[in-house]
């Protein structure tokens, strides 16, 4: 809760136009016309490589794993 009255929500490039509409459901108020989704960054925010592709993120599976690596 950000406040005594106000939730604090935060999407990311895969939230979409019904993801918004379940959240409200959830919270049980109705959704606020006329938002939209635009999945699209600009400039610097876009990834343009591959990422998490070595080895060692593939072979360790759990945290403790991953801390003894």
């Amino acid at each position: 809760f950000a406040d005594g009255k106000h939730v604090g929500v935060s999407f990311n490039e895969r939230t979409n136009q019904d993801d918004f509409a379940t959240l409200c459901s959830v919270l049980g108020v109705s959704p606020v016309q006329g938002v939209s989704f635009d999945p699209t960054f600009f400039g610097p925010l876009n990834r343009e490589v591959d990422y998490l592709h070595h080895p060692v993120f593939n072979r360790y599976r759990s945290e403790t794993e991953m801390m003894r690596y």
